[in-house]
């Protein structure tokens, strides 16, 4: 009689997303992420997650990003609370 092999196979798997934009990124600090963050428009905020426009929005109106917006100028969302929701992560720090 022969034994019976079993062969596990662990695939892991990384995203690196490269962001490029003409001139500075804009920065703001964040007081979600307690840091000084990248900020994107809503827009590349739905390309760079592969959602909709529409999607965004209601993570959006759901609290699940960072937002904000200087008086007559278009929201800007914090982008690392935007890779936290693209991972599945929380994005408050433990700050609820």
């Amino acid at each position: 009689m022969t034994g019976k092999r079993t062969t596990r196979i662990t695939i892991e798997r990384d995203h690196v997303w490269i962001i490029r934009q003409c001139g500075c990124p804009a920065q703001t600090w964040c007081e979600h992420c307690a840091a000084e963050v990248e900020v994107v428009t809503e827009e590349q905020a739905s390309v760079l997650a592969g959602i909709t426009y529409d999607d965004i929005r209601r993570c959006v109106v759901a609290g699940q990003l960072h937002t904000f917006q200087a008086s007559g100028k278009a929201m800007r969302i914090c982008l690392h609370s935007l890779l936290e929701l693209a991972h599945g992560s929380p994005t408050t720090n433990g700050r609820g």
